[in-house]
C-alpha cells in the first residue's frame, strides 16, 4: 500500500476489464482491445495481457511456470526496461510471430545461474523450442506472477479461438492516461466505445460495459479494508499502553517530587528537568521496541507456515529497511507521547512546598489527578473500542469455521498438472493420459480413492460459461446464465465426501460417446427451476438466438447448427489444467452440500 510501485508514473496507470449485470468483472475480448486502443483519445497507449501458464522441459524435472503474453508495447509502456536483452518490437504482435520470450530474473537466476550467455538460447515451453531475447529487472513486480513473458502474437498464433469476438479468456488492458486526462473523461469515453461496440457487434457485446481502476489496486485492492482496519487496531493498542505508561510515570514523578525539588533548589533548570525524564522514558522506549521487534521477527515466521505453499501473492513478506525505520519513528513517537506529560508536570513543580513537606508522606496534587483521570479515561475508551471490534471479529471466525465446505478436506491430497504439449492436442489423447494416471494412484498404499477435476474446491481459478435451461425465456447476451463449470471423474463425488441431494453420481458409463449428463449444485437449482426436481431438466452449454429455448435432445450430435453453442467436451483441451484429489482415509457420512 506504501510501497512505490516500480514503474513510470504509476498513477496514471489503469487496469480496464469488461463487465456484464450478471458477472461483474469478466476478462477481456481480445478484438475488443483492438478497438479499444484503435478508438480512443483518453489513452496514449494500451497493452493486453494474458494470463498463461507453460510446461518448462529440458531440465532436471519439468516444471510448471506462470507466463504472461502481452503486447509488444508492455514494458515500455509501464517504464520498465529489461536488464538484458532488448524489448519485444511490433512485428511480434500479429498471429505468426516468432516465439520469443523474456525471463524473470528469477528464473535466470535459478535455472541458467546468472548467465548473460543465455541471451539468444533456447528454452523449451509446451514442448516447443522458444528464443530467449531479454531478461526482466531483479524489482519488476507484475500484475500477475510470471516467470516467462511472450510476445502476444505467439498466443494469438496458439490460440486461433483468440480473434473470436465472443471469446473472453484470462485477459485484462493495461492503459496509460494521456496527459492532461482524468479518471472521469477516460471512464466516459470508454463507455462511449462499449456502447459502440455493443451496437456493432449485438451477438457478442450486447450488455458488455467496460470498467477501470486503477493499477494498485490490482494488488492492494481487496487487502486495503483488512490492513486498514487492522493498523487501526494496532495504534489503539500503542495508544493504550502509551497511556498506562503515562500513567505510570505520572505516579512515579510524584513519589520522585521531593528528589526533583532538591535538584532544582541546587540550580538545576526546568528543561534540564524535563531533558532527564524524556531520556528515561526514551530508554523504556527503546527496550520496548526491542522486544516487539524480537516478537515480530518471530510472529512473521510462524504466520509464513500458515500459508500454503504458492497462495502468497507474489509477495514475501519480511523485515526491510523501511520497515525498521517506521519501528524506530514509533519508539520516538511512543517515548513522547508518554514521557512528555508526565516531564512537563515535574518540571512545574514548586520546590518551596514539596521541601517543606520532606518529613511527611508524599500526597498527589488536583493537577495530577486531573492527568490521570484524563489518561486512565482515554484509555478505557480505547480498550471499550477494541474490545468490541475484536469480539465482533471472534464471531465472525466462529462463523467461519462452522460453515460446512459440503465436501471432507480431511486426508485429500492434490496436484496440480497441465497437458500443453503438442502429443495431447487432441481430446482422445488427454482423456487417454488422465486414465492412465488413475489407474496408477489408485493402486498405491494407504490411497482410498483417486479423482480428476478441473478446479480444487473452494479455489478461485475456475472456468464459467453461459447456458441456456430449456424452456427459458431467452435474455441478451451478457445476462445469460453464467455459472463456474468443473470437469470431474467418476469418483469425484466419494472421493471428496460430497453428498447427492438429488439422482445419482457419475459413472465409468458417462464416457465421450455416452448422453451428456451433468451435476448441478442447490443454488443454481433453486434460482432457475424454482422449487422443481432438476433431475431430467436439459441445459445448454452456451446460448442461441431464439426468444425461447427449444427442446434439446441429450445426445451429442443435436447440438450442431447453433453457432453459438460451446460443447462441453470441447474444454477438454490441452490447456486444460486438471486436478489430482487423493483420500487416504475411508470416507465419513457428511452434511447438506450446496454444491
Amino acid at each position: 500500500m506504501l510501497r512505490p510501485l516500480p514503474y513510470q508514473d504509476p498513477a496514471a496507470l489503469l487496469v480496464l476489464n469488461e463487465t456484464t449485470p450478471k458477472v461483474g468483472l469478466v476478462s477481456v475480448s481480445y478484438p475488443n482491445f483492438l478497438d479499444w486502443r484503435a478508438q480512443t483519445h483518453a489513452f496514449s497507449q494500451m497493452a493486453a495481457v494474458h494470463n498463461d501458464q507453460f510446461n518448462l522441459a529440458g531440465i532436471d524435472r519439468p516444471e510448471d511456470v506462470s507466463g504472461l503474453a502481452v503486447s509488444p508495447n508492455f514494458l515500455a509502456m509501464l517504464g520498465v526496461r529489461p536488464l538484458l536483452g532488448r524489448d519485444f518490437d511490433a512485428s511480434e504482435e500479429k498471429p505468426g510471430a516468432r516465439p520469443v520470450v523474456l525471463l524473470s530474473y528469477q528464473l535466470w537466476q535459478s535455472h541458467f545461474g546468472g548467465d548473460s550467455n543465455a541471451i539468444g538460447g533456447s528454452i523449451t515451453l509446451n514442448g516447443r523450442g522458444f528464443t530467449i531475447i531479454g531478461v526482466l529487472p531483479a524489482n519488476y513486480v507484475s500484475i500477475e506472477k510470471a516467470s516467462v513473458i511472450e510476445p502476444i502474437g505467439v498466443w494469438a498464433t496458439d490460440n486461433p479461438e483468440a480473434m473470436n469476438r465472443a471469446e473472453r479468456g484470462d485477459s485484462v488492458v493495461i492503459g496509460r492516461l494521456a496527459a492532461g486526462t482524468s479518471f472521469t473523461q477516460a471512464r466516459a469515453e470508454m463507455q462511449s466505445i462499449a456502447a459502440r461496440l455493443a451496437q456493432t457487434y449485438p451477438a457478442s457485446n450486447d450488455q458488455f460495459g467496460i470498467a477501470l481502476q486503477p493499477i494498485r489496486d490490482i494488488f492492494v485492492g481487496n487487502l486495503r479494508p483488512a490492513i486498514m482496519v487492522l493498523f487501526a487496531a494496532v495504534i489503539f493498542v500503542l495508544l493504550i499502553a502509551c497511556g498506562n505508561v503515562a500513567n505510570l510515570f505520572l505516579m512515579r514523578a510524584t513519589s520522585r517530587a521531593k528528589e526533583l525539588a532538591v535538584r532544582m533548589a541546587l540550580g538545576a533548570s526546568r528543561g534540564r528537568i524535563v531533558g532527564q525524564t524524556l531520556v528515561e522514558s526514551f530508554l523504556l522506549a527503546v527496550l520496548g521496541g526491542l522486544l516487539g521487534l524480537a516478537l515480530a521477527a518471530g510472529g512473521i515466521q510462524g504466520i509464513g507456515r500458515l500459508i500454503p505453499s504458492g497462495r502468497q501473492a507474489a509477495s514475501h513478506v519480511s523485515f526491510n529497511g523501511a520497515a525498521l525505520l517506521c519501528a524506530a519513528g514509533l519508539v520516538i513517537l511512543s517515548a513522547l507521547i508518554f514521557g512528555l506529560s508526565p516531564a512537563l508536570h515535574s518540571a512545574r513543580a514548586d520546590v518551596q512546598p514539596e521541601l517543606r513537606e520532606s518529613g511527611r508522606n508524599a500526597t498527589v496534587s488536583r493537577r495530577q489527578n486531573r492527568w490521570r483521570g484524563i489518561l486512565v479515561t482515554a484509555q478505557i475508551s480505547l480498550a471499550l473500542i477494541l474490545l468490541v471490534g475484536a469480539g465482533l471479529m471472534m464471531k465472525s471466525l466462529y462463523r467461519l469455521l462452522a460453515v460446512d465446505p459440503g465436501f471432507q478436506p480431511e486426508h485429500v491430497l492434490t496436484m496440480e498438472l497441465g497437458l500443453r504439449t503438442a502429443q495431447y492436442e487432441k481430446p482422445a489423447a488427454i482423456l487417454n493420459f488422465w486414465q492412465r494416471v488413475l489407474e496408477q494412484v489408485r493402486p498405491l498404499p494407504g490411497v482410498e480413492s483417486a479423482a480428476l477435476a478441473t478446479a480444487v474446491p473452494l479455489e478461485d481459478e475456475h472456468s464459467r460459461a453461459d447456458i441456456t435451461i430449456e424452456g427459458m425465456a431467452l435474455p441478451k447476451p451478457g445476462s445469460f446464465p453464467h455459472p463456474d463449470i468443473h470437469v470431474v471423474s467418476p469418483e469425484y463425488i466419494r472421493t471428496l465426501g460430497v453428498p447427492l441431494l438429488r439422482g445419482r453420481a457419475f459413472t465409468d458409463a458417462d464416457s465421450e460417446s455416452a448422453p451428456l449428463v451433468a451435476i448441478v449444485n442447490t443454488m443454481l437449482a433453486e434460482h432457475y427451476f424454482h422449487g422443481q426436481n432438476p433431475i431430467g431438466k436439459r441445459i445448454l452449454f452456451g446460448h442461441i438466438s431464439a426468444n425461447v429455448a427449444p427442446k434439446m435432445d441429450n445426445h451429442r450430435g443435436s447440438r450442431r447448427g447453433h453457432e453459438n453453442v460451446r460443447p462441453f467436451e470441447s474444454r477438454t483441451t490441452r490447456g486444460l489444467r486438471a486436478s489430482r484429489a487423493v483420500r487416504t482415509e475411508p470416507d465419513e457420512p457428511a452434511g447438506e452440500v450446496p454444491e
